[in-house]
């Protein structure tokens, strides 16, 4: 019998794979922190819930007990230069703590969801895909290089016998905390942001990323491999006119240039920290939104089948999930 543990499965992703999961009917285990999360009550008795941490070996080990695949998808994702320290910790270390102790359990697969930044970045502006090597670059966010990290403690995983597949998700798409995350630009257009950057990112459905990790569950041939999970490249113009299109708002119409966001991103982040509350924009998101980057995901779907949802779908889906919440929220004010 096939016997799951997700790590991060209260996160923005996480819930997305148990909501997966939960439908192929497997036996689920969550690795949670917080067992008050309101997602546990949505997931009912689907899901065995093992209060854990990937940093705290002892709860990592009863988590693994009795689980035959291993779905890691905790990761601290942070642009907050204050944050570094603490999100090396979690990506790398905690990363090479489900690695070791899956292969002390012996577990049959590790699914390790890592991110299309950890390929590396540079000022080429050349499609992306998984035959990219990592280069040093200041374009590389220090999120990036603690994702990279990360993978090189899977792959000494599968050098120490480790059956294990790395994905590697372009910027998810999908409803979530509306405050947090890309949710939050549904908020911000909603509201009126009149703004947009000038770069291109790839871009995929949260919806997407779960199912290409169910696939991957299931082809423990697929071994040492990774996999760009993309479907579409888009600028942010475009991005948020398909946004503000499915919220019935005006799209945002003014460009910010490279050196004024960076600017802003800096100041941002400055009085973030000085008043205890972390800003939207930091000098780190402020760069790498107004640069190009392109993706190919289409090896998956050459090889494991994977059948990606258009993306100004995901967009008019999640953007009526948000009206209906905010609906709902004015009628409970």
């Amino acid at each position: 019998m096939t016997k799951i543990l997700v790590t991060g499965a209260t996160g923005f992703l996480g819930r997305f794979i148990i909501d997966r999961l939960i439908r192929e009917k497997f036996y689920i285990k969550a690795l949670v922190r917080n067992l008050q999360h309101p997602a546990i009550k949505e997931w009912g008795n689907h899901v065995e819930i093992v209060k854990g941490d990937i940093l705290d070996i002892p709860s990592l080990e009863t988590a693994f007990e009795g689980v035959t695949h291993v779905i890691h998808s905790a990761a601290m994702v942070t642009f907050h230069q204050k944050d570094h320290r603490r999100m090396k910790i979690v990506n790398e270390i905690g990363t090479a703590n489900v690695v070791n102790v899956g292969l002390e359990k012996g577990i049959k697969r590790l699914v390790h969801v890592s991110s299309v930044s950890a390929l590396g970045r540079t000022e080429k502006n050349e499609l992306m895909n998984e035959k990219t090597q990592w280069q040093e670059s200041p374009l590389n966010t220090y999120y990036s290089k603690t994702k990279y990290l990360a993978e090189k403690q899977v792959y000494r995983g599968i050098e120490e016998g480790l059956n294990a597949v790395i994905c590697n998700p372009s910027m998810i798409l999908g409803y979530g905390d509306w405050n947090a995350g890309t949710p939050k630009m549904f908020t911000l257009i909603y509201k009126g942001f009149p703004f947009y950057p000038v770069g291109m990112n790839g871009f995929v459905g949260a919806v997407d990323v779960a199912e290409a990790i169910r696939i991957l569950l299931d082809h423990s041939d697929v071994l040492g491999k990774r996999y760009v999970l993309s479907q579409s490249n888009l600028s942010y113009k475009k991005l948020f006119e398909l946004i503000a299109f499915a919220l019935n708002k005006p799209a945002p119409k003014w460009k910010i240039p490279q050196n004024l966001s960076i600017i802003y991103g800096t100041i941002s982040e400055f009085l973030g920290n000085l008043f205890q509350n972390p800003s939207l924009v930091t000098k780190e998101t402020a760069l790498t939104s107004s640069l190009n980057f392109q993706y190919d995901g289409s090896l998956i779907t050459k090889e494991l089948g994977l059948v990606y949802t258009p993306i100004e779908i995901i967009i008019r889906e999640t953007a009526a999930l948000f009206l209906q919440e905010n609906v709902l929220q004015k009628n409970k004010n």
